[in-house]
């Protein structure tokens, strides 16, 4: 994944999980390589997105797993 492209995956990882009722501060990038992997505080949620560009109407995918604390 390009530095370009790190920042607005962390923005659409954080609303789709606010979306989802997760309060979420902040944002740690664990790992930046073709995925982003992220921890979401403080909802203890281990989020990874994908930016994908061969569809105007789907620019990415996202899953995200709560972890034991």
């Amino acid at each position: 994944m390009s530095v370009s492209a790190v920042p607005p995956a962390v923005a659409v990882a954080k609303s789709i999980a606010s979306t989802l009722g997760l309060r979420v501060d902040d944002a740690i990038v664990l790992q930046a390589s073709n995925r982003l992997t992220l921890c979401l505080l403080p909802c203890d949620v281990l989020a990874r997105a994908t930016v994908r560009r061969c569809s105007p109407t789907r620019i990415g995918n996202f899953s995200a797993t709560r972890y034991a604390a």
